[in-house]
């Protein structure tokens, strides 16, 4: 029998109150993932299957659905190939708990999502699943693109533009055109 995550759960022949522990903080632990308002999905990193997606990612990933090959409340026992155009790359990534933390930020129809992957181990220090956490940045990687459009604009300016700190007078930041002015005064 397996718990949430996917780990098996004990069937020792404990003494019912240590079973009833070891029950009770497999159960927390889930519930702990179940409350976090961040998406949370687990897998397993031999067969890519995930195990466990906590509620704030199902409900993420419904608005989602146009640009997915499976709805939200699918996506339990689903294999992370579906999610991937080249999966041998994620199968691979996933292979070697060495290649985390992994943080990448992806597109998935007009969305940008960040996702972050770590290794999750047991308590002999196996490797027994990858734990996603992931987030919308649509916006943030829109305020980001338009920031470095308007940097590369002021960068090629034909004036001459500079910056610094009000408080130490600091110069934190200079144009292409300033440099090529102050290196004319060497």
């Amino acid at each position: 029998m397996f718990n949430r995550l996917g780990f098996k759960a004990d069937k020792s022949t404990q003494p019912a109150q240590n079973a009833q522990v070891t029950v009770e903080a497999s159960v927390s632990e889930t519930d702990v993932l179940d409350a976090l308002p961040n998406n949370i999905i687990v897998c397993d990193p031999k067969t890519g299957i995930i195990t466990y997606a906590n509620p704030a990612s199902i409900e993420t990933l419904k608005f989602l659905e146009d640009y997915l090959p499976i709805k939200a409340e699918d996506i339990l026992g689903q294999n992370i190939d579906v999610f991937h155009k080249n999966p041998m790359h994620q199968r691979n990534m996933l292979a070697d708990p060495k290649n985390f933390p992994h943080i990448a930020v992806i597109s998935l129809g007009p969305e940008k999502l960040e996702l972050r992957v770590n290794a999750m181990y047991d308590s002999a220090g196996n490797y027994r699943r990858a734990v996603l956490s992931w987030t919308k940045v649509t916006e943030r990687e829109k305020f980001r693109c338009e920031a470095d459009r308007l940097r590369q604009m002021v960068d090629k300016m034909p004036i001459n533009a500079m910056m610094c700190d009000p408080d130490t007078l600091e110069m934190t930041y200079m144009n292409e055109s300033s440099r090529k002015t102050l290196e004319g005064l060497q």
